[in-house]
């Protein structure tokens, strides 16, 4: 079962919306140039902010992936 940091789904959802919106203006604000120069140091290496925003989606596309998985499982629990 969660715990943590958001008391229900409905919250979890709101900010994870929230959360996307920003970012999506972000990205439909953004001017390319300036995003391929901007570097960044990071644990992953060196990218650029086109990069780190494409890692942005690859990142949330493998938690979706992770769901899918433990919902896949057998002993995953049924809602009724």
């Amino acid at each position: 079962q969660p715990h943590g940091k958001y008391a229900s789904v409905e919250a979890a959802l709101a900010q994870l919306e929230a959360t996307r919106d920003t970012i999506l203006n972000y990205i439909d604000q953004a001017n390319v140039n300036d995003l391929r120069n901007h570097i960044i140091e990071s644990p992953g290496g060196t990218s650029d902010g086109y990069q780190s925003l494409l890692f942005i989606a690859g990142h949330t596309a493998r938690h979706t992936l992770q769901i899918n998985e433990v919902k896949s499982d057998p002993g995953f629990p049924e809602n009724e």
